[in-house]
């Protein structure tokens, strides 16, 4: 299970502090998560799914496939 941070982070064009923002963490907790130093609380895992509109399996690795939470269209 690879998750998938950064790649989300750079394919939406955020920086680590507006995603850590969404989150509701600070910069330098964002920062170990994207660096796999802290596992990401499943409420922060939630909200940046909601934010970005894709699967939760696709943000923890567990899908390959980038799958909408809500309707047809991803935020891309």
């Amino acid at each position: 299970m690879e998750l998938r941070l950064k790649e989300i982070r750079i394919q939406y064009g955020f920086t680590k502090k507006e995603i850590a923002d969404i989150i509701g963490v600070s910069i330098i907790k964002y920062f170990l998560y994207e660096n796999k130093l802290l596992k990401i609380n499943a409420n922060e895992l939630i909200t940046l799914s909601q934010h970005f509109n894709i699967s939760i399996d696709y943000v923890i690795g567990l899908s390959d496939e980038c799958k909408p939470l809500y309707g047809e269209d991803n935020l891309s």
